[in-house]
């Protein structure tokens, strides 16, 4: 198991195991609060693959029209014929293929060689790569670079934020979208823990596991973003949700837990909690928008 020695967010290195689950030690920043999984076994063989699958089955329609909103109301388009847009995870590329009709001159990536393909054959412009790992090849810079749901799945913050440095052109920015580690979910998670005398974690295990690495707090975001030259213009609690209602507690992909072995109440009672906390507008993730300073 790999061990971190300071926060991926803001460098301390007051950091605190907290909980371990079946994949992995659970750490917290003391200063920060962002959480992250320390993985038991790293290698997992086609984790990005099998997650990127098992997602767009279970992709809400209304995830892409949310998307569209909150952009539409935040980013104004800069002036000028055909501004760059980098999709960093851009999946099948229904949010590129709706910003090339507003305009855009679009470009995605994607870990996931299908999607990318399927993209190419669109006639959008797409290259296949990992942000953080691999060595991606892509000479412009952009005005605007957006990562939905996405730098929660990334290892190597470091590595990720120089190059997304060194890609955005000065004023351009970074618009984000990533689970709040001081959710209400992430609240019941501790709950579920309490009740159960530390024999249930499944809403732990749904929060950080062999996917989903990263647990940002809006502290731990400023810090981050700041050490990189991005000033933050932008950035709050949201409610919004990627996947179908029934799915969250029935084990949507490989690894991660089922809430119990009975998949029908499983589906019930996540449709439920997902009507709840829709319904109450209870916030749920981060929005970010830095703008890369001169």
């Amino acid at each position: 198991m790999k061990k971190l020695s300071k926060c991926k967010a803001c460098l301390n290195t007051k950091l605190k195991k907290i909980e371990s689950t079946r994949e992995g030690d659970i750490v917290e920043c003391g200063f920060c609060g962002s959480k992250y999984i320390l993985l038991f076994h790293e290698e997992i063989v086609n984790k990005e693959l099998d997650y990127g699958e098992a997602y767009r089955k279970n992709l809400s329609n209304q995830k892409i029209e949310m998307l569209l909103d909150l952009f539409d109301e935040n980013i104004r388009k800069p002036s000028g014929v055909n501004p760059s847009l980098l999709d960093v995870g851009c999946g099948d590329g229904d949010f590129i293929s709706a910003m090339s009709k507003q305009g855009w001159a679009v470009t995605g990536l994607d870990c996931d060689m299908n999607a990318v393909k399927k993209l190419t054959h669109k006639q959008i412009n797409a290259v296949c790569g990992y942000l953080g790992r691999d060595e991606i090849i892509l000479t412009n810079k952009f005005q605007i670079i957006t990562l939905w749901d996405v730098i929660e799945h990334i290892e190597n913050i470091e590595l990720t934020m120089k190059w997304l440095s060194d890609h955005i052109e000065e004023q351009g920015k970074v618009v984000l979208i990533t689970p709040d580690t001081n959710s209400i979910i992430d609240k019941f998670a501790t709950l579920e823990k309490i009740i159960s005398f530390k024999q249930s974690k499944t809403l732990l295990n749904i929060c950080l596991n062999r996917y989903h690495l990263n647990r940002f707090s809006n502290e731990g975001l400023t810090q981050l973003f700041g050490r990189y030259n991005f000033r933050i213009t932008h950035l709050n609690a949201i409610n919004l949700f990627s996947l179908l209602p029934h799915s969250y507690l029935n084990s949507f992909a490989p690894g991660i837990e089922k809430f119990s072995s009975n998949s029908r109440l499983n589906k019930i009672m996540s449709s439920v909690g997902y009507t709840a906390i829709r319904t109450f507008n209870i916030t749920n993730k981060l929005f970010l928008i830095a703008q890369k300073n001169a």
